[in-house]
């Protein structure tokens, strides 16, 4: 299976500042659907910041009071995030930057840096994965030790009552990810997740599509639709960012 790798790529062009790059499609259906709900401010916590592209993106699309949590564990990429972080952060934008991962609890994990950095992560790729890819993008270069939290136990920490968007995007280990929100998922209090899904082998041990639809559906989330989603050379749908909303949110908006 080869994947085609400029369907592939997660990083926005250069000189593309009006084309959409990962994942503004799927943030700006998020952003719509969280407009029938008013609040003072949105509340987003970006697992998987990177170099702070979605975090530049959502500030664009939504001019409001806006406070913002990203986790990233890259410590190359963390240096961006935070430059990206102080240009954006005004009296009404509260922007914070961990560098840290997320997981099903606190604790710390082996992190893989790989040759493009967008696509570094926890789990190792799955056997074959650089031949099939021959940019080299996945080829890993080194491995840290990294802090590892729960998205529950950093709101709780936080004092939040509520998160209305939770993006992920950890290369396969979104699953674990969405596990350490799950207390507050099963509130509903989160309004909408964006998550990365996958629907062919990737990384060794991760969730498929299927699987995150399996639990989110379990605790009463409604799916919305798949969006910046790309395809191996052959035609199958090979991965894509995944929106669920809380029934509250899918209520407001007529979901059927």
């Amino acid at each position: 299976m080869n994947y085609n790798t400029s369907k592939h790529s997660k990083i926005k062009p250069e000189n593309s500042e009006g084309s959409m790059g990962w994942p503004d499609a799927g943030l700006e259906a998020a952003l719509n659907l969280l407009k029938s709900i008013s609040s003072s401010e949105i509340i987003m916590i970006d697992v998987g910041a990177h170099r702070g592209e979605s975090l530049r993106s959502f500030s664009q699309m939504y001019l409001g009071p806006l406070k913002y949590i990203g986790l990233e564990p890259n410590p190359n990429a963390f240096i961006d995030f935070e430059k990206i972080s102080d240009t954006i952060r005004t009296n009404n934008r509260e922007v914070s930057c961990l560098q840290c991962a997320a997981g099903h609890q606190d604790g710390t994990a082996r992190f893989f840096l790989t040759n493009e950095s967008a696509v570094g992560g926890i789990l190792q790729a799955v056997s074959g994965l650089s031949d099939r890819v021959p940019s080299g993008d996945h080829q890993i270069i080194s491995e840290l030790e990294v802090k590892v939290v729960s998205v529950g136990s950093l709101v709780s920490r936080l004092s939040f009552e509520r998160v209305d968007l939770l993006k992920v995007d950890t290369e396969g280990y979104d699953l674990e990810v969405l596990r350490g929100a799950q207390g507050l998922l099963d509130s509903q209090s989160v309004g909408a997740v964006l998550t990365e899904v996958f629907f062919v082998p990737y990384r060794v041990d991760q969730a498929y599509f299927w699987d995150i639809a399996s639990f989110m559906s379990e605790l009463g989330y409604h799916f919305v639709n798949l969006y910046d989603t790309r395809e191996t050379s052959q035609g199958r749908l090979y991965t894509g960012n995944a929106l669920w909303v809380s029934s509250k949110i899918a209520k407001a908006n007529d979901f059927l």
